[in-house]
């Protein structure tokens, strides 16, 4: 068991106020929604980001860190953004979205 030295907190806002659509929809208060992090060493406070990162690319960046390699076929969709919280140049392939009804959408940068 993987056990950390320091805490590292994630946060993901489940709708933003104000926008259209529900998370479950297409629409911007579905998919684009704030991600915060806190990473004592990495991450400096107030800092802001604009690049696109799904939640699924938390696994890829954790595992970038800290060395751990996946079998080919397990992690395709998990991009690491640790590039991007080291405040260097990152900027993630295009995301496809998918709706509660099976819509799909397709979303390039911010």
């Amino acid at each position: 068991m993987l056990k950390l030295a320091f805490p590292i907190a994630l946060y993901l806002k489940r709708e933003v106020p104000d926008s259209c659509g529900k998370k479950r929809e297409l629409c911007e208060g579905g998919h684009r929604v704030p991600f915060m992090i806190r990473w004592p060493g990495l991450t400096k406070a107030g800092k802001r980001r604009s690049e696109v990162i799904c939640v699924s690319d938390i696994m890829a960046t954790l595992a970038d860190y800290f060395s751990v390699e996946f079998p080919d076929n397990s992690t395709e969709d998990s991009i690491s953004f640790l590039p991007a919280l080291r405040r260097e140049s990152f900027e993630r392939a295009p995301v496809v979205l998918c709706s509660i009804e099976g819509q799909l959408g397709f979303r390039k940068g911010a």
